[in-house]
C-alpha cells in the first residue's frame, strides 16, 4: 500500500529542487541564445571549428547562420495527408500460447478535393516458430522487447508508404507522417546481420517515397535532442580544435562547455522561432545514418504555436524546395487541426491502440478456441492469480 504522507514529503522536496534548477537553466539559456547569435555572425568559422572538433556527443551539422528562420509557406489547397501507427499484444509464456499480435492502423485525410477520410486497422497474429524467433548474431532468440518493436516499426512504415503511394498514383499531392524519429537509433550496436536486414526493409520504404515524390517525415513532439546545443558547447571551448578525449579543462570545477550543458534544442529555439516559423535544416551525426545513403536524415525545428517540435526528413526531401515547403506547411497545419498535435497521427493512434480490456479478451478468445478443439493448454498460476486478485 502506498504511503501517501511519505510521497507528499518527497514531492515537496522535488518541487523545491526543481525551482532551483529552473533558475540555473534560465541563466544557461540566456548564455546559449547569446552564443547562437554570436556564432551566426561568424558561422563559416564556426562550421570549420565543428569540423575539426572531436566529441562523444551528437553535434548538428550546420549549413547556414544558426539564427536564420523561415516563414510559414502556404499549404496547397488540395493535399492528402497519410499517417500510420501501431500497437501490440506482447508474447507471454504465462498464457496459453506465446503468440503476439500487432495492430497497424493507417489514416488517409483528403483536403480540398472532397475525398473525405479513410481509416484502416489491421491486426496480424504471429504464432509460428519463424515468427516468434529469429537469427540474431549467430543465435536463435525470441522476438520480444526491442526486437518486437522493430518489427512493428517496419510494418507501420510498410502500411504508411502503401497508402501514400496509392494516393500519389491517384494524382494527389501527398505528405506522409510518422510519429517519432526516422533515425533507427535502436539498430546501433546490433549484430550486423540483424542490422542490415532491418535497414534493407526500412530503406526500401523510403525508396518508394523518393520515387513517387512522397515526402516521409518523422514528427517528434517535446523533443529532448541536444544536437544544436552541443554544437554551441563546442563553440564555447577556447581550443581551436577541441578534442574531448584530451580535454585540458576536464579537471576544472566547471569546464567552459558545461556552461550550457543540460539545455535542450527545444528550449533554445523557443527563444528564436515565432509561430509557424522553422529553423534551417540541420544534419544529424548519428552513426547509423552512414548506412542510409540518399535517405540520410536531417531535421528542423518548427514552432507549431503550442510547442517547438522536431521534424525529421530524408535528404532528398530537404534538397527539394517544393517538398520542403510542403512538409513545413502540412506539419504546421496538421498541428493546428489537432489542437497542438497532428490530427492524422492522433487518429492513427486511436485506431491502432490495443487497450487492456481488449488484451484480456484476446487471450480469452485464444483459450476458448483451444478448449473447443480439445487442445492441451495451461495458463500459469501467476497469471490466473492476477486476473482474480483478491485479498
Amino acid at each position: 500500500m502506498l504511503d501517501l504522507m511519505e510521497v507528499n514529503q518527497q514531492i515537496t522536496k522535488m518541487a523545491t529542487e526543481r525551482h532551483l534548477v529552473a533558475d540555473d537553466m534560465a541563466k544557461r539559456l540566456a548564455l546559449a541564445v547569446e552564443r547562437l547569435h554570436l556564432e551566426s555572425d561568424r558561422w563559416q568559422e564556426f562550421v570549420d571549428k565543428l569540423a575539426m572538433s572531436k566529441t562523444s556527443w551528437l553535434v548538428a551539422t550546420i549549413h547556414e547562420p544558426l539564427n536564420r528562420t523561415y516563414d510559414l509557406p502556404p499549404r496547397p489547397e488540395t493535399v492528402t495527408v497519410v499517417a500510420a501507427d501501431g500497437s501490440q499484444i506482447m508474447p507471454s509464456h504465462h498464457e496459453v500460447i506465446p503468440a503476439f499480435l500487432l495492430n497497424i492502423a493507417t489514416v488517409v485525410l483528403h483536403y480540398g478535393n472532397g475525398g473525405g477520410a479513410a481509416f484502416t486497422s489491421t491486426p496480424s497474429l504471429f504464432y509460428r516458430d519463424e515468427d516468434l524467433y529469429l537469427d540474431y548474431g549467430g543465435e536463435r532468440v525470441q522476438v520480444t522487447g526491442d526486437l518486437l518493436g522493430m518489427r512493428r516499426t517496419l510494418m507501420e512504415f510498410g502500411s504508411l508508404i502503401e497508402q501514400a503511394v496509392a494516393a500519389r498514383k491517384g494524382g494527389d499531392v501527398v505528405c506522409a507522417l510518422s510519429d517519432g524519429s526516422l533515425i533507427l537509433w535502436q539498430l546501433e550496436g546490433r549484430p550486423p546481420d540483424y542490422r542490415e536486414s532491418m535497414l534493407t526493409d526500412y530503406l526500401a520504404c523510403l525508396d518508394q517515397g523518393n520515387h513517387q515524390d512522397v515526402p516521409i517525415i518523422g514528427y517528434i513532439s517535446r523533443p529532448r535532442s541536444r544536437d544544436v546545443v552541443n554544437a554551441l558547447r563546442v563553440g564555447l571551448c577556447p581550443e581551436d580544435a577541441p578534442n574531448y578525449d584530451r580535454c585540458p579543462y576536464e579537471q576544472d570545477e566547471r569546464p567552459p562547455c558545461a556552461q550550457i550543458e543540460g539545455l535542450t534544442d527545444r528550449r533554445l529555439f523557443a527563444n528564436l522561432l515565432k509561430a509557424g516559423e522553422r529553423s534551417q535544416v540541420f544534419g544529424s551525426t548519428s552513426r547509423i545514418l552512414s548506412k542510409y545513403g540518399v535517405h540520410r536524415i536531417g531535421f528542423f525545428y518548427l514552432h507549431v504555436g503550442s510547442e517547438i517540435v522536431r521534424i525529421e526528413l530524408p535528404q532528398w526531401v530537404s534538397a527539394n524546395a517544393a517538398l520542403l515547403d510542403l512538409v513545413h506547411a502540412v506539419a504546421y497545419d496538421q498541428a493546428q487541426k489537432g489542437m497542438g498535435y497532428p490530427v492524422a497521427l492522433a487518429e492513427a493512434h486511436q485506431q491502432a491502440v490495443v487497450r487492456g480490456a481488449e488484451r484480456d479478451l484476446f487471450y480469452d478468445m485464444v483459450t476458448a478456441v483451444f478448449r473447443q478443439r480439445g487442445a492441451a493448454m495451461a495458463v500459469s498460476p501467476k497469471n490466473l492469480r492476477k486476473r482474480r486478485m483478491t485479498v
